[in-house]
């Protein structure tokens, strides 16, 4: 086997609790509406947001308008902002376990995430326990579309074999073997950290 030279972590549903679901029911308690109400309105504009089309300020005024809510979107974007913290919180038996591999490897988050989340995160302790972040909105690629991998090894230089890749959805770890990149599909702590000393990580 290739030596393995770098470790990509998804963020969201792995060094941190926030996932899609978690994503939803932030919204929903922001605009007082149903996950089921919201659904259709998120998966319509999801993409865009995620790839940097729109900002959180458009996104805030298209639920505002849909919604009928009468809170300004400053206030709202405040709540949104304070809702999503408080309902997500770093993973940090895994993060102490990150700064062990640091010692060996390149590691770097690859996300599908939004501007607001991002700036969120930025101001928390997880970026700074790793190499650099691959952030969809802004690089206008997300999970699982092979362009983001692709963009990612480039920018990075490395091969696909010489890179493992941790994700909790599992098509986004397909995508990356496809191209030759190892990969786990993380359930758990206790569960990662089984697979990587099988793996003689």
């Amino acid at each position: 086997m290739k030596r393995i030279k770098a470790i990509f972590f998804d963020l969201g549903g792995v060094v941190l609790t926030q996932n899609t679901k978690a994503r939803l029911q932030t919204i929903s308690e922001v605009f007082s509406v149903s996950d089921k109400d919201l659904e259709s309105v998120f998966k319509k504009y999801n993409n865009d947001w995620s790839t940097g089309k729109i900002t959180v300020k458009i996104m805030a005024r298209k639920l505002k308008n849909r919604f009928k809510h009468k809170k300004p979107i400053p206030q709202l974007l405040k709540t949104w902002e304070e809702t999503y913290k408080k309902k997500t919180r770093p993973n940090r038996e895994l993060i102490n376990f990150i700064d062990k591999l640091r010692k060996k490897y390149q590691l770097y988050l690859l996300t599908n995430t939004v501007d607001l989340h991002h700036n969120v995160n930025s101001k928390r302790d997880i970026f700074n326990h790793f190499d650099g972040v691959f952030a969809s909105f802004i690089i206008g690629k997300r999970k699982p579309e092979q362009n983001f991998y692709t963009h990612v090894l480039d920018e990075l230089k490395l091969k696909p074999g010489e890179c493992m890749f941790i994700d909790d959805i599992n098509e986004n770890v397909e995508a990356a073997k496809k191209l030759g990149i190892k990969g786990i599909q993380f359930a758990n702590n206790q569960k990662l950290l089984k697979d990587f000393i099988i793996l003689g990580i």
